[in-house]
């Protein structure tokens, strides 16, 4: 799992679409995305690794085809 800024989320995410980080803080605080606040008061967003996810899914296909 990555922690990720707000500004670094909407720079990986949402490319090219005007939006502010505080629209990124209000989600998490909603509950909409995944975050946590750090013990400064920073708000990062929780992101799954595509890899970490691929390499659980080829592992479970490759017990499969046993």
């Amino acid at each position: 799992m990555r922690k990720l800024k707000p500004q670094q989320y909407l720079d990986e995410f949402y490319t090219g679409v005007d939006m502010t980080t505080k629209t990124v803080t209000n989600w998490i605080k909603q509950g909409k995305i995944a975050g946590m606040q750090t013990p400064t008061g920073r708000w990062l967003v929780l992101v799954e690794d595509e890899e970490t996810d691929k390499v659980v899914i080829d592992s479970l296909l490759a017990k499969l085809e046993l």
